[in-house]
């Protein structure tokens, strides 16, 4: 394969969270769009419809969101970052599917989903994703 551009410091080869954070990646860029109030074409619709529906199903498989016990709050705080992060990514996905399939969001909609983008940069810029994954940094 040829390949074009500045090697990575450390090359490794994709893996599975590689790929779940490049498309929360264009999901977070999908919704700034929507704060800033461009409209959606039916190709981003689409879009926005396929990436939502990936991060729904790959935040409960990789956050491991069908859990039946509550969080334990006294446990290491990695777990519970992992979980609120997760968590807020797959609310932010559902909220943003329903934009995408034309239904207007209310204030508290519109609030929530501000609340779940603010949670995922907050928990990015705190969370050193850069030495874990090389692939999700700007």
């Amino acid at each position: 394969m040829l390949h074009l551009g500045a090697k990575a410091p450390h090359p490794r080869e994709m893996i599975l969270d590689d790929i779940y954070l490049l498309r929360l990646k264009l999901l977070l860029h999908m919704t700034t769009d929507y704060f800033e109030g461009r409209d959606f074409s039916d190709l981003r619709r689409q879009i926005v419809l396929e990436t939502a529906r990936h991060i729904q199903i790959e935040s409960i498989e990789l956050g491991c969101l069908d859990k039946t016990a509550e969080t334990d709050l006294t446990g290491p705080s990695s777990v519970f970052i992992d979980d609120c992060f997760y968590k807020s990514a797959n609310d932010l996905a559902a909220l943003m599917e329903m934009i995408a399939k034309g239904q207007l969001l209310d204030n508290r909609a519109n609030g929530t989903l501000q609340e779940k983008f603010e949670a995922i940069r907050h928990i990015q810029n705190t969370v050193n994703f850069s030495e874990q994954l090389p692939v999700f940094t700007d």
